[in-house]
């Protein structure tokens, strides 16, 4: 099949749909599949500047700059869609797979005039609002006006979680057009990464003789990054063994609030890890960060699937994570992770103290979360979407 990814904020930037549309487009030109990744002309020349190999195509395709929209509606309209109908047309796309909402999304009804089949896959602040964390595309009235006028253009919707499929159904989306296809992972790479533990931490200059809390993710208020450095002041009480490592952009920007509490010392920050040679997700420094931890806390507000908890049970840590959107779809409690509520940094430290003193339940959930998440491995999820775009095909050519 010749498929064509569309997302505008591609790689390097590096984000869980970032991570996931390309992993899904080498995964399925790995199943001999034609691909193209349609990104912004910005990110294709950042990749090129990197001197970043993929095995599948990857071509600039530009929306109209968004204050465009708010000067002229119809012009912000017709460059957006001309440029995304000039690719479909030019490269003779069978499929038309959108990688989050906005902004492809608001031309579905001149791509639907193609009559090419339209899959959109949502990842999280392109269907997910929340106010009070000022998270959501969609809270700005007109972008959200453009993406529901256009939902009924969409073939199908992947729903990578239980709670993204929520959202659709909020939306009056039919049950049958919405397929649940989970997030992929290298599962192979991870399980078999080997490391040795000491030389690890002292190449990234964390401590030899702590107890390392890892979590992972852009310094976001909805990712609760706070909750979890609290939490280190509850856990070093009597002795000073804990440390926190957050890894992702501007994190090290939390070292503030780790001092008005006085653990700067037990804070650790990285602010961002690129794959350097092989160009794969996790990057190998990242799985070696997992492995050289001894727990996984996502003290989140709202996910759509936070691919990270995946890659750190793989990895082998024992996860904690909030029972907020997307983070509980990942695990049940007790049995592979511990449920916390949101904004408890006082269960954040009893659930480590927990699995400190009870080995049987650390094992246990480790053993049952791995067990669990197997089903992600990239082959299998590749084979989803390409059984799903023949069906989508099929469809169309009976109509």
């Amino acid at each position: 099949m010749n498929i064509g990814i569309f997302m505008l904020p591609y790689l390097p930037i590096i984000g869980g749909a970032q991570t996931q549309a390309h992993g899904l487009a080498t995964a399925l030109k790995n199943l001999d599949n034609e691909v193209t990744v349609y990104a912004s002309k910005k990110c294709v020349n950042n990749i090129k500047t990197n001197g970043w190999v993929f095995n599948y195509k990857l071509k600039p395709c530009n929306s109209a700059k968004y204050p465009l929209l708010s000067i002229s509606r119809g012009l912000w309209y017709h460059l957006t869609k001309k440029s995304i109908i000039d690719c479909i047309i030019s490269d003779k796309i069978e499929i038309v797979q959108l990688i989050m909402s906005w902004p492809w999304i608001c031309v579905a009804k001149d791509i639907k005039k193609l009559g090419k089949p339209i899959i959109l896959r949502t990842a999280g602040d392109d269907i997910q609002t929340d106010n009070d964390l000022d998270y959501g595309v969609r809270l700005n009235k007109k972008r959200n006006n453009l993406i529901l006028n256009s939902l009924n253009y969409v073939d199908n919707f992947i729903a990578i979680s239980d709670s993204i499929r929520e959202e659709y159904l909020k939306l009056n989306i039919p049950k049958k057009k919405i397929t649940n296809i989970q997030n992929g992972i290298d599962v192979n790479k991870i399980y078999n990464f080997k490391i040795n533990k000491n030389s690890t931490r002292k190449k990234f200059n964390l401590p030899v003789d702590k107890k390392i809390i890892i979590s992972v993710g852009r310094n976001h208020p909805k990712k609760g990054f706070i909750d979890l450095i609290d939490s280190l002041k509850i856990l070093n009480q009597k002795s000073n063994k804990f440390a926190v490592l957050i890894v992702g952009e501007e994190s090290k920007n939390l070292l503030n609030h780790a001092k008005k509490i006085g653990q700067e010392r037990n804070f650790l920050s990285i602010d961002k890890i690129e794959p350097k040679r092989n160009i794969s997700f996790p990057s190998d420094d990242l799985i070696s960060l997992y492995k050289s931890s001894d727990y996984f806390v996502l003290p989140s507000y709202i996910e759509g699937h936070p691919n990270v908890a995946v890659e750190a049970s793989i990895s082998g840590l024992p996860l904690i994570l909030t029972n907020a959107p997307g983070c509980k779809d990942i695990i049940k409690h007790e049995y592979s992770g511990l449920s916390i509520n949101t904004n408890s940094p006082n269960e954040i430290s009893d659930s480590v103290i927990r699995l400190e003193k009870d080995i049987n339940l650390k094992k246990k959930i480790i053993k049952n979360s791995k067990k669990k998440l197997i089903q992600n491995d990239w082959n299998f999820v590749a084979k989803n979407y390409l059984s799903l775009y023949k069906n989508m095909n099929m469809q169309l050519n009976l109509k």
